[in-house]
Parts: C-alpha cells; sequence; structure tokens
C-alpha cells in the first residue's frame, strides 16, 4: 500500500471524468466531523437519491437524519415495545420515496421499517412505519435488484447446529415478503449480499458470511435453473464480512480474512487470498454511484481508495492525527461509508463502545483533487 494520502493526479482530468479515473495518483481527501450531540455507536449509513440528506442508524433504537451540505442532525427513535432493536442495513428505494431499514430484536425476530421521506418533509412527529417482520430470522441485509423491480432481503437463523441463509423478496406497499427466493445451509452466520453477475453476465446473489466461523455461498440461474453454489472458488477466506458490488454488478469487492483481505468476486468466482491486497482492520466498503472509485474504512481512521479497475493499486488515504481533536478517535472503528449521489464526498460512521459509553463519529470527506464539477458545495 502506498501512503499517498497527499498525492495529487499527474495530470488535469478528461472533459468527462465524471465517469472516468484520474491517469495516476490518489485522491486527496479533507475530512470533517460533524458536530452531532448524543450520538452512540453508528451502524450504517446512505444518501436519499436527492442528496439532500443521509440517514445515520445507531447501533440500536435511534436513526438520525443529517442534512447535506449543512449537517444538522435530527434523531429519531424507533421503538419496538419491550424490546432492544438493533439495526443491520439500509437502502433507499431509487425514487427515493422511502428508505428501508433492517434489523433483529433481542427475542431474534426480523424487522423491517420504512422511512416516509414525504412524512418527514411534512413534520411527522415520527416518519417511519413497520414493514414487516418474522419471527425467528433476523434480517441483516437488504438490497434492490440492478435490473430494477422489489428489494430482497437475506435473513440468518442459527438452528442449533448450523446456520441456514435465506433470500426472500419484499413489497414494501404490500407489507408483506411476496417471493421466497432461495435457502441453504451455511457453516456460518451470514451478514451482507450483493447482486453480482455469474461468468455469462446474468444475474446473481452473492452471500458472504463470517458470524462463528466463515463460509460464502451464489445462487444465481443458468438456462432457468436455480442453483447454489458452496465456496465458489476459494475456501481460504478468513470471517467474510461485507460485500459492495460495482455499478451494474459485473463484479464486487468483498471484506475478508477477519477484516485483513479484500477479495473480488468476478464470474461466479472469489479469487484467492494469495492473490489479493492485504490490510489490516477493515471493516467495509462503497463504491460511488458512477463506479469509478471506492472508499474501504476501518479501524484507527483507516480510508483506503480504490480506483477502478486498478484492484493491484490500492492507495491508503487515512485520517490524519484520528486520535487527536476534533476526530478523538482512539479506539475508535469506522463501519460503513456513502457517496453523495451528486458529488465527490459523502459520509463515513462508526465510532466506540464499551461497558462504560458509547460514542458515534459521523465524517464528512470530500474529494479535494478531483474535477472541479463534481466538487460538493462548500461549506
Amino acid at each position: 500500500v502506498v501512503d499517498a494520502a497527499r498525492v495529487r493526479d499527474a495530470a488535469p482530468p478528461p472533459v468527462d471524468a465524471e465517469v472516468l479515473i484520474e491517469p495516476g495518483g490518489a485522491g486527496v481527501y479533507d475530512y470533517t466531523r460533524l458536530p452531532i450531540g448524543g450520538l452512540e455507536m453508528a451502524r450504517a449509513v446512505a444518501f436519499s437519491p436527492s442528496g439532500d440528506y443521509a440517514l445515520v442508524l445507531e447501533a440500536n433504537d435511534d436513526v438520525h437524519v443529517v442534512s447535506w451540505p449543512d449537517g444538522r442532525a435530527t434523531r429519531f427513535t424507533v421503538d419496538v415495545p419491550g424490546r432492544y432493536l438493533a439495526w443491520r442495513d439500509l437502502v433507499f428505494a431509487p425514487d427515493g420515496s422511502i428508505a428501508l431499514l433492517v434489523g433483529v430484536d433481542d427475542a431474534s425476530r426480523g424487522w423491517v421499517f420504512a422511512f416516509d421521506e414525504a412524512a418527514w418533509r411534512g413534520g411527522a412527529a415520527l416518519p417511519f412505519v413497520e414493514v414487516a417482520h418474522r419471527d425467528g430470522e433476523p434480517i441483516v441485509a437488504i438490497e434492490y435488484p440492478w435490473e430494477g423491480g422489489l428489494p430482497v432481503v437475506l435473513t440468518e437463523q442459527s438452528n442449533g447446529q448450523g446456520w441456514i441463509a435465506r433470500l426472500r423478496e419484499l413489497d414494501p406497499a404490500a407489507g408483506a415478503f411476496t417471493g421466497f427466493l432461495a435457502a441453504t445451509a451455511t457453516g456460518a452466520g451470514c451478514g451482507d449480499f450483493a447482486f453480482v453477475d455469474n461468468e455469462f453476465g446474468e444475474p446473481g446473489m452473492y452471500v458472504v458470511c463470517g458470524d462463528n466461523g466463515a463460509d460464502h455461498r451464489y445462487y444465481t440461474t443458468l438456462g432457468g435453473v436455480g442453483e447454489w453454489r458452496t465456496q465458489p472458488g476459494t475456501s481460504n477466506t478468513g470471517n467474510l464480512a461485507h460485500v459492495e458490488a460495482h455499478r451494474g454488478g459485473d463484479y464486487a469487492l468483498v471484506i475478508g480474512g477477519a477484516g485483513q483481505v479484500l477479495f473480488r468476486f468476478a464470474g461466479g468466482l472469489l479469487n484467492r487470498a494469495e492473490q489479493a491486497p492485504r490490510f489490516n482492520g477493515i471493516a467495509n466498503l462503497a463504491f460511488q454511484a458512477q463506479g469509478q472509485r471506492a472508499l474501504v474504512v476501518g479501524s484507527g481512521g483507516r480510508v483506503l481508495e480504490y480506483r477502478h479497475p486498478r484492484y493491484d493499486d490500492v492507495r491508503d488515504v487515512s485520517i490524519g492525527n484520528f486520535d487527536q481533536p476534533p476526530f478523538n478517535g482512539a479506539g475508535a472503528h469506522l463501519v460503513d461509508v456513502a457517496f453523495h449521489p451528486g458529488c465527490d464526498g459523502g459520509l463515513i460512521v462508526g465510532g466506540r463502545s464499551d461497558f462504560n459509553s458509547s460514542v458515534g463519529l459521523v465524517v464528512r470527506f470530500d474529494l479535494v483533487n478531483g474535477p472541479p464539477a463534481r466538487r460538493c458545495v462548500a461549506r
């Protein structure tokens, strides 16, 4: 890894740099912690397609609506009566009308809630409604297919002897799971999935598992016949944490090796660990909407920049002096990242939590040496 957090691009960007990568050098990023009071450990973040705001999920119960670009935050508490709700994932509908939030309570019941944008803009006291739930099936991830259609949720279930991963189609308007897509036994609890094409360029769903073990599965169809593939490509993965598909699903990047390896899944196969770049303490990643770059985040203020398709040239653009004010990040972990849909910036979330306290972090990032037309509104 080249420590190039302050290396500037070798040449000016081309006219259509919005969809092309710079000819050389890493991006230069400016990081600013947002002053959000009372924030506990943050779990996930996603931007509305409009770019006006983002949702930040705390690890439990609370959700913050963070306006862009001023960073003002409004907190809401989503209450499951008598239960402790742990958030796991969220996704916005393509039209931005709702965001779907998924999680699990302390009775192993999986939940889906909808954030209603129109209700929020209308000043509703609580712009969240329950969509659906499943007893005994924690819901851990949710995604919309690239080609359109209803979202799909991933559930994990322990039966005392092993784990079962299930993919279910959800109709938010009907408030019901309308289709059971597939299920498979796994050797570990599964926590994330992505829509990624198979070797024939047809859609599939790649599932990664890292709870109490390591495993991965791929579900796709050949000639109209569905099939599960067990550990496609390699079994030497270590615990797999998160997967994020490149725009359109032609390939995906995968956090594995218990936070030590950045794998690549393409053509229905995961590459081998010896072919993959290695790092320390990486946890999650996200692509820009246009797909030209991704940021990988992790412990100690670690941020890595991947520029499509340069898999062998991942650069270190970490947050400097992360343990010092205003970040005060000693012992903190960055666990999710989201790009703004309309400009070269976004938000990173995380924090630290122990028996004594829980402190959350929301960090704004801005690419300062990218195409001028893509720069975010000045603060």
